[in-house]
């Protein structure tokens, strides 16, 4: 039986309601995504969704889609970062961050090793951390040389799902 987009929305909208810490939140944004006007509930949709599992990858990657599709990029950046900070490790993702001008993401184990803080005192005495930064991690091309590139979400997105699945 082939069920429409409207009448599966509304039975994942009941289905949700019965169950709100299942994992199909991630097709009802998805479907949802479809119509612009309903992006916003797509979205509160992967925040609940995501509050009850925080590693769906493909939530995190379909409220990342959301944001971009809303013009919200430094949203949408900071799900994929997020993504890569909880271990996936995408070669699809990395081209996704470049386009959108965020240079590869940093991975688990980077961001790990990374952590290290210098300890000082401020003036008052009191301890002060400061993140260390290693001559890795500054970029030494010049703004005008960043990757700029046009952003097929559809098919970037889809490659990032196939990366997942491996």
């Amino acid at each position: 039986m082939v069920v429409n987009a409207k009448e599966r929305i509304k039975a994942l909208k009941e289905f949700l309601k019965l169950n709100p810490g299942a994992q199909e939140f991630v097709e009802l944004a998805t479907l949802l995504a479809e119509d612009a006007q309903e992006r916003s509930l797509a979205r509160e949709y992967c925040f609940r969704g995501l509050a009850h599992h925080p590693n769906n990858f493909e939530g995190r990657l379909q409220l990342a889609r959301l944001f971009y599709l809303d013009g919200m990029k430094e949203f949408c950046v900071r799900e994929l970062r997020e993504l890569r900070t909880r271990g996936v490790e995408s070669p699809a993702l990395d081209k996704l961050l470049e386009l959108l001008g965020e240079g590869p993401a940093e991975s688990s184990e980077q961001a790990a090793s990374n952590a290290g803080h210098d300890q000082g005192k401020n003036e008052a005495g009191h301890a002060e951390t400061r993140q260390a930064t290693s001559p890795e991690s500054v970029s030494k091309k010049p703004a005008a040389e960043k990757i700029v590139g046009e952003i097929d979400i559809d098919a970037d997105f889809s490659d990032i799902l196939d990366d997942l699945d491996k």
